[in-house]
Parts: C-alpha cells; structure tokens; sequence
C-alpha cells in the first residue's frame, strides 16, 4: 500500500480539477496525500483549502511563485518521503504547468541522487501525469493518458470541493469536468473517470493500460 501521495501543482485548485476524485478514493484507502501548490490564491480561497484539508485528512502547502525553486520542492520530496507524485502533463497547454511539470522532475532527479548519496540507497518513486484542459495539448493531440480510474463514487464530492476552491470559474470548469469524465468514464464503462500518464524521469511510458481502480495504483 502507498504511504504517501504528493501531487505538485501549478494552483491551488489544480489538484481537484484532475485529481479530486483519485484524491478522496485515496483517502478512504487510508493513504497520506500530501498536495503542493507552486502558487498561492486569494486569502479567502487560501483558507478554503486548508479547511478543507483539515475537514478530508489530507495535507495542503502553497508557495508564491517568486519564492519557487529546485530546493524547496526537493525539501518537500525529503519531508514527505513519497511513494507516488502526480503532476500535470509535458504538453499541457499551461505555461505555468509545464512549468511545474519541469520543476517537478528536476526536483525527482535531485532528489534521488541525494537520497543515493546519503544512504547509498536508490528511491523508487512512480509518477503520473494528469490531464489538461479539455484534453488537448501544445500540439493539439489529445491528452495520452492510458490509466483510467473510476472516480463514479466521488464525483459528487469532486464536484462540491470544486465549487469551493475555483468558485470564480466553476460555470467554465465544472461543464469541462463532466465532459472529460464522462469521456473517460465511457471508455471503461463507468460514469465517470479520471486519465493519467505514467513516465519515468523524462520518458512517459504509457503505464497501466484501460480501467484501473485506485488499489491497484498505491498498492
């Protein structure tokens, strides 16, 4: 079983956007979610989240961008110790997140040498990529993503966290979301499911192929 989770994210909401329901069917399996955002909201928004977080059990950390650098996530990666990372996609349409996604593997690789040096020991951590808006990346190819994991019995819950911490943009964001669930849902016949890319370092690998179920992913 997967001890710890860390999702690395370009906002605050990030998170639920892609995540939220792996996020809370992770949590009813009792694993750690630790979740990570290399920018800051609104205070209002800010303190939304870590209501939240305390409410579901999991572990919230934003950090302005100017404050945003290889060391602080690899000090993050040393404190939360993870067993698996998600974070957004190599081609997503997002400066930012590609950004994040970039930031994110540098980090991985400091942080294993490190861990290597240390210990004399190498760390095993599996990655996953998420999906982006409406499916589509820099090229226009959709999002790749080979792990589909159903996310019917939370949906609700996703949708609710949703409304409050992207409550500025949930009339846009939460259409998109039903759509791409829906979608995703269909193609392993459930309602409703998320999509996620494995990859290693800087080689996406396709990982588990079609309908997969959270136990299978942490454990």
């Amino acid at each position: 079983m997967t001890k710890s989770i860390l999702l690395i994210m370009a906002h605050p909401d990030d998170a639920f956007v892609w995540c939220g329901g792996f996020i809370f069917s992770c949590l009813k399996l009792k694993s750690k979610i630790n979740v990570l955002s290399l920018s800051k909201a609104e205070e209002d928004v800010e303190k939304n989240i870590e209501k939240l977080a305390e409410k579901h059990g999991f572990e919230y950390c934003s950090i302005s961008k100017n404050e945003v650098d290889i060391d602080v996530i690899s000090n993050i990666l040393i404190k939360t110790q993870p067993d698996l990372i998600i974070t957004h996609w190599f081609q997503d349409t997002h400066e930012y997140h590609r950004m994040t996604v970039n930031l994110t593997d540098t980090a991985i690789q400091k942080y294993k040498l490190d861990t290597y040096d240390k210990r004399n020991k190498s760390v095993n951590i599996r990655c996953l990529q998420c999906d982006t808006y409406y499916s589509l990346g820099t090229t226009g190819d959709p999002f790749p993503g080979k792990t589909i994991i159903d996310i019917s019995s939370y949906f609700s819950e996703k949708i609710d966290i949703l409304k409050v911490v992207s409550s500025k943009y949930i009339n846009i964001i939460e259409p998109m979301i039903r759509v791409q669930g829906a979608f995703y849902g269909g193609k392993i016949g459930c309602e409703y499911a998320e999509a996620f890319l494995e990859y290693s370092s800087l080689a996406s690998i396709g990982g588990g192929l079609g309908r997969m179920n959270t136990q299978s992913i942490i454990g």
